[in-house]
């Protein structure tokens, strides 16, 4: 509409060039409309707008907010800077309608010319001065509007970015005000257990507990703005962690609380099975090491006990019948054959055995074992198996399932002697998906198809931290306990590809659940063994070559195959064994190689000595349990293991069945 009328003004003021401006609070004059007749007669100054502090002259004279007329050539000396501006644009008159209020100018119209003109009449003047008015009244209301309008735009932007922000910061957010909830987002009511129109009016603490409630009230006190966890509570009582964060701020127009909340329950679950798994792969480090440190002692006390062993033997040789000092070489040997024993338990413990595995039927070895079973479970205490009628057979080694049976069942025979409690034996098949709850550390348990044995007592029971430990090498909750029982069990059913779960709670009892692979199911296969040939007479005054790094074993091997019968020679290693073959080739008819030897270990020196001979026998022998060796199939006639410590008898007898040819 201004724009259409300005020209009118024009026309009737005979203004070739007429100027609506707007003033702000700053001083800065913006062009809101004008109208040039020619406006090549004129250089429009660029921005279209002008500082009134450029304009001190005009600015006195408007302050007056009464139109006045201005001769650019009779400007006052002090405006020459004001008079030079207008004359670079070609203005030579200027009619000024000032408009404002209370002496502050807001704006006003200007009638600009390039030549001077006669002064318009008072009439016009005043109808120009009501018009400037009337349109600077609309500009500023339609700036308003405007302005109205971008702010509300501004701050429904603003709501809708704090929206998409709590969205995607929190799972739930709710807005309230003096202690009741506004608004609330359905991620909010969800996790709360509520339907959305339920949330609107209550009170923020009724989704928790009072506890917590007190936290959130000091922490509003105290202008916490940090996120912090409290105890959620649910629609049906239930309670889950909860983490909250909240502000205080302007939210569509009003003073508000703002509170964002998270369900913590999935992410806490994470935390505790990853500190479950940091704990298995603890223990797994923990046993690993103890693995290699069985082993290693294994090999060194063997290779001692090799020694005791055998001059113990070749001492009781040398002593008649009815000598005092025969007793006392005896008890040595029984009591190296029980350090033995103790050092292959620790092996067992620590998961270095070979199970020899064959299907076996589970109640059928249980009852076998009914009467040692049942010897060991003092007679207050009660032994209920119970076995379905058809159980599927399972993949194990009978001696050492026989092993963990015992244990297990004399454990809670002595959990329950002082209250003379009952044992529950049971069995049944199950299909694991997953690993079951309460898995001892360090097993694994692929999916797959097993045998479940459950031994439960209801004795006192365990609490956490015995549980944790109990499998823990020499670990015992009792007084006169090894503590090699349990870790022993472990380290059998993780040779068998087995689990072993345990449930316990104080003055509740425990329960031991033993999973053993099914028969036919792929977790297991049997370990091979090296051959063991049969017994047959010795082959006296042929030549033998003993290869070893230890000098005890390797002077008591020697002692021994010479009280015998052989001839032998001897190497302290496998450099010096295979240059002693190779220059006694024609003489030497078997070979007795230990394994684990430093520089070339017995698998070396064996393929060597193949190299220079496809039918020696060689016998290997090793403190560690029987290792797999890279044997030739078409040599398996021609090679046997002797496990140390090994008596004077085992070593002639296995070396018979090597010299012996196998029949065609």
């Amino acid at each position: 509409m201004i724009a259409t009328i300005l020209p009118e003004i024009g026309a009737a003021a005979g203004a070739p060039w007429v100027q609506l401006h707007l003033l702000g609070e700053d001083g800065h004059g913006e062009l809101a409309s004008e109208w040039m007749d020619e406006p090549e007669r004129f250089q429009a100054a660029e921005p279209r707008g002008f500082e009134l502090s450029d304009h001190p002259a005009l600015a006195a004279q408007a302050a007056q907010l009464e139109p006045f007329t201005v001769l650019v050539d009779e400007m006052p000396p002090g405006a020459v800077s004001e008079r030079a501006l207008l004359e670079r644009q070609g203005i030579r008159q200027l009619i000024v309608l000032p408009c404002g209020t209370e002496g502050v100018v807001r704006g006003g119209m200007l009638l600009q010319y390039d030549q001077p003109t006669p002064p318009l009449t008072k009439a016009t003047s005043e109808l120009l001065h009501l018009t400037a008015d009337l349109f600077l009244l609309a500009l500023a209301r339609d700036a308003a509007e405007q302005s109205l309008a971008a702010s509300k735009q501004r701050e429904e932007q603003a709501s809708q970015r704090m929206r998409a922000l709590l969205e995607t910061a929190f799972e739930g957010f709710l807005v309230s005000r003096a202690g009741y909830v506004l608004e609330a987002n359905e991620g909010f009511a969800r996790m709360c257990g509520y339907e959305p129109d339920e949330v609107i009016g209550m009170n923020p603490i009724d989704v928790t507990t009072p506890e917590s409630a007190a936290i959130i009230g000091r922490n509003i006190r105290e202008e916490v703005h940090t996120p912090y966890v409290v105890d959620g509570v649910r629609k049906d009582g239930s309670q889950f962690p909860m983490q909250i964060q909240g502000t205080e701020c302007f939210f569509e127009g009003e003073r508000v609380r703002i509170t964002g909340f998270r369900d913590l329950t999935a992410e806490q679950k994470r935390e505790e099975e990853r500190e479950q798994l940091e704990e298995r792969m603890r223990q797994g480090q923990k046993l690993e090491s103890l693995g290699v440190l069985a082993g290693g002692i294994a090999h060194d006390f063997n290779n001692l006990l090799v020694g005791v062993l055998g001059n113990a033997e070749l001492a009781a040789r040398e002593l008649c019948e009815d000598s005092p000092v025969r007793s006392a070489v005896q008890a040595i040997q029984l009591a190296a054959t029980r350090a033995a024993e103790l050092v292959n338990e620790m092996l067992v413990q620590a998961g270095q055995t070979h199970p020899q595995v064959r299907p076996l039927d589970l109640p059928a070895l249980i009852a076998e074992m009914r009467e040692l079973l049942w010897a060991s479970v003092p007679k207050t205490v009660r032994v209920q198996p119970s076995f379905p009628e058809r159980l599927p057979p399972v993949m194990a080694d009978p001696t050492q399932l026989r092993q963990v049976v015992m244990n297990l069942i004399t454990n809670a025979a002595d959990a329950s002697r002082a209250r003379g409690g009952i044992i529950r034996i049971e069995a049944e098949a199950v299909t694991l998906a997953g690993p079951p709850d309460g898995l001892a550390p360090t097993c694994r348990l692929e999916p797959g198809r097993y045998v479940r044995l459950v031994v439960q007592d209801d004795g006192e029971g365990m609490d956490a931290a015995t549980v944790t430990r109990m499998f823990d090498p020499f670990f015992s909750t009792k007084f006169t306990g090894r503590g090699l029982g349990l870790a022993a069990v472990l380290g059998i059913v993780r040779g068998h590809h087995g689990g072993i779960a345990v449930h316990s709670e104080l003055g509740r009892g425990t329960s031991m659940q033993l999973y053993l692979p099914e028969a036919g199911a792929p977790q297991l296969q049997a370990v091979p063994s090296l051959p063991r040939m049969r017994a047959v007479p010795g082959s006296a005054n042929c030549c033998v070559l003993v290869i070893d790094d230890e000098q005890l074993v390797r002077d008591v091997a020697v002692q021994i195959l010479q009280s015998a019968g052989y001839e032998v020679l001897s190497a302290a290693d496998g450099v010096e064994g295979l240059e002693t073959f190779a220059t006694n080739r024609e003489r030497i008819e078997a070979v007795v190689l230990d394994i684990a030897m430093p520089g070339l270990n017995g698998a070396e020196v064996y393929v060597e000595l193949r190299k220079m001979s496809d039918t020696i026998p060689v016998l290997f022998s090793s403190g560690y349990l029987e290792p797999e060796l890279p044997i030739d199939p078409g040599d398996v006639n021609l090679v046997g293991f002797l496990q140390k410590p090994y008596r004077m008898g085992t070593l002639c007898r296995r070396l018979e069945e090597l010299l012996d040819p196998p029949s065609a």
